[in-house]
C-alpha cells in the first residue's frame, strides 16, 4: 500500500493553558505519521517558551519529506535559543516554503543569524520566504544583513517578502544589502520589503526603477 502524503495544520492562537506541555505530547504522536509534506502550526499569543520550541524542532526532525513549514509564533516569549532548536532542524531538510512570523517577541540578532544559517546550504531548495520581524526592537543591520547574505546564496530562490516594520534599529546598512539582493539575485521574481517606521532605511538605496527587469519588486517604505 502506497503511504499517503499529509499536511498538518494546526492552531491554537491565544489558548491560554500551558502550551509547551500540549506540543510535546503532540510532538510524540506525530512520530507516528508517516510523510508528512505540510506542517503549519498557529501558536501567537501563547505561552510558548524554549520547551515548546524543543518539541517544534522534533516535529520537524521527524517529518522528513517537508516542503512547506509556516510557523506563527507571534506574540509569544521565544526567545533566540527557542528560535535556534527549531532552526538547527532546518540545513538537512530540502524545504520549499517557509513562512515564519516572529513579530512582538523576544527575538534579536543572534536569532536572526540562526535562521539564516539554517536556510544556507548548497543543497537548498528554498523557493519562497514570507519572514514577518515587525515590532522586533532587538533586531539590528547585523542580523539583517547576516540574512541577505543566506538568501544570496539561496539559488532556487523566486519569491521574498520581509516585514520590518517598526524595527527602529534597522538602518541604511541594510538597505545597502537590499539593494544587492535585488539586483545580483539570478532567479528572484517577486520581493514584498515592508520597511515603514524603521531608523534610516530610505529609498537611497532601494528604488524599483533600478531592479532587473524580470523581477517585480513592491516597497513600502516611508520618505524621510
Amino acid at each position: 500500500m502506497a503511504s499517503t502524503q499529509i499536511s498538518i495544520f494546526v492552531s491554537w492562537q491565544r489558548y491560554s493553558d500551558d502550551i509547551n506541555a500540549i506540543l510535546t505530547r503532540f510532538a510524540n504522536l506525530l512520530a507516528r505519521v508517516p510523510l508528512i509534506t505540510e506542517i503549519y502550526l498557529g501558536l501567537s499569543n501563547t505561552s510558548l517558551s524554549e520547551r515548546g520550541c524543543q518539541a517544534i524542532a522534533y516535529i520537524i526532525r521527524i517529518s522528513k519529506h517537508i516542503n512547506t513549514l509556516k510557523l506563527w509564533l507571534n506574540e509569544t516569549r521565544i526567545s533566540d535559543e527557542g528560535l535556534n532548536f527549531i532552526t538547527s532542524e532546518l540545513q538537512d531538510l530540502q524545504i520549499k516554503k517557509i513562512e515564519l512570523v516572529l513579530a512582538s517577541t523576544l527575538i534579536s540578532d543572534k536569532g536572526i543569524i540562526s535562521f539564516a544559517k539554517g536556510i544556507s546550504n548548497q543543497n537548498s531548495q528554498l523557493t519562497n520566504l514570507w519572514l514577518r520581524l515587525e515590532k522586533s526592537s532587538n533586531i539590528k543591520d547585523i542580523g539583517i544583513t547576516n540574512l541577505i547574505e543566506a538568501l544570496l546564496n539561496s539559488p532556487h530562490l523566486l519569491r521574498l517578502l520581509l516585514v520590518l516594520e517598526e524595527c527602529s534599529a534597522v538602518t541604511d546598512k541594510s538597505g545597502e544589502r537590499f539593494a544587492e539582493l535585488i539586483a545580483r539575485h539570478p532567479k528572484l521574481k517577486k520581493v514584498n520589503l515592508l520597511l515603514r517606521r524603521t531608523g534610516t532605511v530610505s529609498y537611497t538605496h532601494l528604488r524599483a526603477h533600478e531592479t532587473p527587469e524580470h523581477l517585480v519588486c513592491r516597497l513600502l517604505l516611508e520618505k524621510k
